[in-house]
């Protein structure tokens, strides 16, 4: 049911325009990205998560919860892409350095949709977790979505 004062693709366009492009940017990319904002099941209630990467890639998906702007996060998702492209996978227990902007970028498990997915947990200006919102992203993990 489409909620006109919502601002989701899903509300403005309908189901069958989102399932089409979802086909396109498989077929032309070989994954896409949801964003999911006031989701009261995901910390920050913010949720932009990746699709099919698994079956294109061999990787697992990737998940923010930390409302970043969306733009921004697309763009690091593109650059984890193109470094999978390249050969390098990501994984949890170790920060990587050259994401973003020198800042550590952690990996944790979570559930998404049911799904194990690779948590993005971003830092604070100064480069650590401190702050409700940057501790948050550590929470709700197995929490599994049934919208």
């Amino acid at each position: 049911m489409q909620d006109e004062t919502c601002q989701c693709e899903m509300c403005q366009f309908g189901s069958t325009f989102v399932e089409a492009n979802e086909a396109r940017f498989m077929q032309e990319f070989g994954w896409y990205a949801h964003i999911v904002v006031d989701d009261p099941n995901c910390p920050n209630n913010f949720n932009l998560h990746t699709h099919g990467m698994e079956h294109s890639f061999q990787h697992l998906n990737f998940q923010f919860c930390i409302g970043i702007n969306p733009q921004h996060a697309m763009g690091i998702l593109h650059l984890l892409v193109d470094k999978i492209k390249q050969g390098r996978s990501f994984s949890p227990g170790e920060p990587y350095y050259d994401i973003v902007d020198n800042y550590p970028l952690q990996f944790i498990f979570a559930k998404e949709c049911g799904r194990t997915v690779l948590r993005a947990c971003v830092t604070n200006p100064l480069g650590n977790y401190e702050g409700t919102m940057y501790e948050a992203q550590f929470t709700m993990l197995d929490h599994i979505n049934t919208n």
